[in-house]
């Protein structure tokens, strides 16, 4: 899961909670090439791994 969080100043704050997948890497890495260009090269402020099952952190270095 992943989400941004704008204010009215227009800062944001990038997050993402586990970044992992049982589904399959190719789906896993679809998935962060979406967010990372929905980021357009903004960083990523808070990533938050909830356990250390591969399906919750398998993406990580991605």
């Amino acid at each position: 899961m992943s989400g941004r969080l704008s204010a009215k100043t227009g800062d944001h704050f990038n997050w993402v909670y586990d970044c992992g997948s049982s589904s399959g890497a190719k789906e896993r890495d679809d998935a962060i090439r979406k967010y990372r260009s929905q980021l357009a090269n903004k960083p990523i402020d808070l990533v938050v791994l909830s356990h250390f099952d591969g399906d919750h952190i398998n993406g990580i270095v991605a």
